[in-house]
């Protein structure tokens, strides 16, 4: 590998990692805390630790919104 390409490629992971910092990002985080459906995830993985089966979320389920909001 060139000595360039490896220097290229490291300060593009830095660059990339230093904003997933700002609070831009944490805000975000924050907002889709308080979006997803903690009781719907709290009684599918009950079910499945009952059944044995090992849950892996990839998208926690969003909570539906209200009529008019």
């Amino acid at each position: 590998m060139h000595p360039n390409f490896s220097a290229a490629a490291i300060a593009a992971c830095l660059l990339l990692s230093a904003c997933a910092s700002t609070p831009e990002a944490s805000q975000n985080a924050a907002d889709n805390n308080a979006r997803y459906d903690a009781q719907k995830v709290q009684a599918i993985e009950k079910a499945a630790r009952a059944s044995g089966i090992d849950v892996r979320w990839v998208n926690y389920p969003q909570k539906m919104q209200e009529e008019g909001k």
